[in-house]
């Protein structure tokens, strides 16, 4: 499991999209039905914040570059109160 330290950062600091890779990141490691098997309820939880934290963390160091990716991704998806609406 990768958590937030050297191979984060190296994953961010790739050139590309990073969406994808925190999207994945997140699903398949951090919050994933393997590692929830593994771990008592209190401990996934608890390290599943810690891990994200420290993402969260590090994406705010580089904050202005991946906003503006968050953002862009962000503005390409219908509002949900248009899809309310309809």
């Amino acid at each position: 499991m990768e958590s937030p330290g050297n191979n984060l950062v190296m994953s961010l600091a790739k050139p590309g999209p990073r969406l994808p890779w925190i999207t994945d990141w997140l699903t398949s490691q951090v919050w994933s039905p393997s590692r929830y098997k593994d771990m008592s309820p209190e401990a996934y939880l608890t390290k599943g914040e810690q891990d994200t934290h420290g993402c969260e963390e590090l994406i705010a160091t580089a904050g202005d570059r991946f906003y503006d990716e968050l953002s862009s991704a962000a503005s390409q998806v219908k509002p949900l109160t248009d899809t309310i609406a309809e």
